[in-house]
């Protein structure tokens, strides 16, 4: 079994976070602490928050190692994008194609990868 032993200054913060956050998956992963610290077990907070057990191992790992800012979700956890903000003559053809056929992507697609040799247009359009 493993719990979270926490200080008074800790709980504080955890109580204010779990509370007053603007994001919602903060609040929960505050709230995972403290019912740690209340001696819920970590099946049953995982099955509080209907996540996996695995998951709430990893929130009580990164706060022990980061404190509070390793609850926040990390940069960088997104596919990265073929398409950079720097392409404007990309970007520009691709409005451009969107503007001529707007309630077709899958030819819009089509044309870009066609004129610009990216094979993942698609998967960039939603974006715009």
């Amino acid at each position: 079994m493993r719990f979270i032993h926490l200080t008074e200054p800790e709980l504080e913060t955890l109580e204010q976070g779990s509370r007053n956050h603007g994001k919602p998956y903060f609040r929960q992963r505050c709230e995972s602490l403290l019912l740690s610290h209340r001696g819920y077990q970590v099946g049953q907070i995982s099955a509080l928050f209907q996540t996996r057990t695995h998951t709430v191992r990893q929130w009580m790992d990164t706060w022990l190692e980061k404190g509070l800012s390793g609850l926040y979700i990390q940069a960088g956890r997104d596919r990265k994008a073929t398409i950079k903000d720097t392409d404007c003559q990309l970007i520009d053809s691709i409005k451009a194609e969107i503007a001529l056929n707007p309630q077709n992507l899958d030819s819009v697609a089509l044309v870009l990868e066609q004129q610009w040799g990216v094979a993942s247009v698609k998967n960039n359009l939603n974006a715009l």
